[in-house]
């Protein structure tokens, strides 16, 4: 195929600001859901030394990264092929080589995903946890990256700093997060709402809600029996909610059967038809984002803040360089933030004509009976 008629894939990297968030179990599934829909499909491992997807695929892979790095195999001789046709490249485990990779070979290998020679349309590029020199270089390299978090507010608060990071490095690249582990809808669109609109107000910067993933509690069996849940359970929430996700990239119109839950969630589409402001946001039908008042509170203290002092919201960081990681006041207020906008335990309500039963501690003691009289003779 020649240079001028090659389709270039669209490469996305899946990041997330700390492990055990199902990242690298959202890009396996995804990379099916795609193939499913008839796209060829490329995962590349990027967590070099520490790879995890041929483990969940259950393929024995005989080259991956480190034999590219020797120069005893090409990019495209390293390819492997899983399930529905999807391809992958394993990073490695437990490679030395690969653990401390140096800044030239990472450009190698990046180089190396942009001029596979075989046809792709989706490069999915998943990047080890955390935030490092090869996530940035991978996001800079990609046409938009996704950042999967959980409602925890651990894990938002790592989520922040990460995007906080790539936006700085790669300011021009789209970025949306996905929610995973759901298990009260109406409480992640709270957290997810306050999450997207705290970053507008503090970075200038719009990340879109790409999709929620309802807890599944099938998922830790199949990555044990090493077959993607998408393989093995079609029909769970997991991948259900997973094919929503696949559908949005494609462009595709939601099902008919998709109401409820999936018309909550808010895609990248919906700002460009409701615009910015959050309060349009709540008053759709897209979805019901509960935006705390305490993130809007915070945000305007801290830019009212800089006018007088610096042109950044964080004052602390104002000398820091711009290649610099996030520093701990980040951490800190986002840490502060999300402990606050993290929605209560509901406790259980009482309906008016619902009369519940007195523990046996409060009921008054019964009478005894009454002894029958005795009819003298």
């Amino acid at each position: 195929m020649s240079d001028e008629t090659k389709q270039r894939p669209r490469i996305i990297t899946v990041a997330s600001g700390k492990g055990g968030v199902g990242k690298t179990s959202f890009c396996v599934n995804l990379a099916i859901a795609l193939s499913q829909f008839g796209k060829r499909v490329l995962i590349a491992d990027a967590d070099f030394g520490l790879s995890n997807v041929d483990v969940m695929l259950g393929v024995m892979t005989k080259y991956n990264i480190a034999h590219f790095l020797r120069g005893q195999r090409t990019m495209d001789e390293i390819v492997q092929i899983g399930y529905d046709g999807v391809r992958f490249i394993s990073g490695g485990t437990g490679a030395d080589d690969l653990l401390g990779i140096t800044p030239e070979q990472l450009d190698e290998v990046i180089a190396g995903f942009s001029g596979i020679e075989m046809p792709l349309d989706y490069i999915i590029c998943d990047a080890g946890a955390g935030i490092g020199e090869a996530v940035i270089k991978l996001a800079q390299a990609s046409d938009e990256i996704f950042a999967v978090l959980t409602p925890e507010p651990t894990s938002a608060t790592d989520a922040y700093a990460l995007i906080k990071y790539v936006q700085r490095r790669a300011p021009d690249r789209q970025i949306s997060i996905v929610m995973n582990r759901v298990t009260n809808m109406r409480d992640s669109e709270g957290i997810a709402g306050g999450f997207t609109d705290m970053i507008y107000r503090t970075q200038g910067r719009r990340v879109d809600t790409l999709g929620f993933i309802r807890e599944d509690t099938g998922v830790p069996a199949s990555i044990r029996n090493q077959t993607p849940h998408m393989v093995g359970a079609p029909a769970s929430k997991f991948s259900l909610d997973v094919k929503v996700i696949a559908r949005i990239l494609l462009g595709l119109p939601p099902l008919r059967e998709q109401t409820g839950f999936f018309r909550r969630i808010f895609t990248r589409a919906s700002y460009a038809i409701l615009g910015e402001e959050s309060a349009d946001v709540q008053d759709s039908g897209y979805g019901r984002f509960r935006t705390e008042r305490v993130v809007s509170d915070f945000v305007e203290n801290q830019l009212a803040a800089s006018r007088s002092a610096s042109a950044d919201p964080f004052p602390a960081r104002a000398e820091r360089s711009a290649n610099d990681p996030p520093d701990a006041r980040v951490v800190e207020e986002a840490a502060r933030i999300f402990s606050e906008i993290s929605p209560p335990t509901a406790k259980p309500e009482v309906r008016r004509d619902e009369v519940r039963p007195e523990p046996p501690s409060a009921r008054p003691a019964p009478e005894p009976a009454a002894k029958p009289a005795i009819k003298p003779l």
